[in-house]
């Protein structure tokens, strides 16, 4: 699934992501109906430079099931197409 912070005219379903906090809950319904409960546990701002995608890929806390959600932030770069930051948001199933 992807989500954007926002399109070119309105906000995206990412666009209040950077106001979840530790300890907010997440909660996902899954295609088959079963409900799946998350709590924050970290958040973390990083430069598209110096993205280290093995952490964006691993849970938060070993031998939990692990949500990291990642959108774009910072400022727009036009010559890039692309935002100069992304934010992850750390979730653990609970």
């Amino acid at each position: 699934m992807e989500g954007r912070l926002k399109g070119p005219t309105v906000p995206g379903i990412f666009f209040k992501l950077n106001t979840l906090i530790i300890g907010d809950k997440i909660q996902i319904e899954s295609g088959d109906g079963k409900i799946l409960n998350y709590t924050v546990v970290n958040t973390k701002n990083f430069d598209t430079t110096n993205l280290d995608l093995g952490t964006v890929l691993t849970s938060a806390q070993a031998g939990k099931p692990g949500l990291n959600i990642i959108t774009s932030s910072d400022s727009f770069d036009k010559s890039r197409s692309d935002y100069l930051g992304r934010t992850i948001i750390f979730a653990v199933q609970s």
